[in-house]
């Protein structure tokens, strides 16, 4: 079989069907979608919501993507995980740079609930 290779560049557009784009300034975007999954062992249905950042590369920091399970019939935007993102591009510009495995505490209120989060 083939492997999927993507080319991405500043312009490209997340090809699911985005629910909500929403700007959180300094021209950065994050893209959400509802991603449905069905566990074919089990038969269980996943609903997820999916957040894509769009535009931190510019202040050298990775694009972030957060996949989140969906409360049973949740379908209001859940909008502390955009806010909790809103933070990063600050951190960024002061070259604070977070990657995968690392830990980094950015104060404020717990996400989620979870101080530690």
């Amino acid at each position: 079989p083939g492997k999927a290779e993507s080319t991405p560049n500043d312009d490209s557009e997340p090809t699911n069907k985005a629910l909500a784009v929403v700007d959180i300034g300094d021209k950065i975007s994050v893209f959400v979608c509802k991603l449905v999954y069905e566990i074919a062992e089990s038969g269980a249905i996943i609903s997820c919501w999916q957040f894509v950042t769009k535009g931190l590369a510019r202040f050298g920091h990775p694009e972030i993507i957060v996949l989140l399970q969906a409360l049973h019939g949740e379908d209001t935007l859940p909008v502390h995980v955009i806010r909790y993102l809103g933070l990063i591009p600050d951190y960024a510009r002061r070259g604070v740079v977070i990657r995968e495995g690392d830990n980094t505490q950015m104060g404020g209120d717990p996400f989620l609930g979870y101080p530690d989060l």
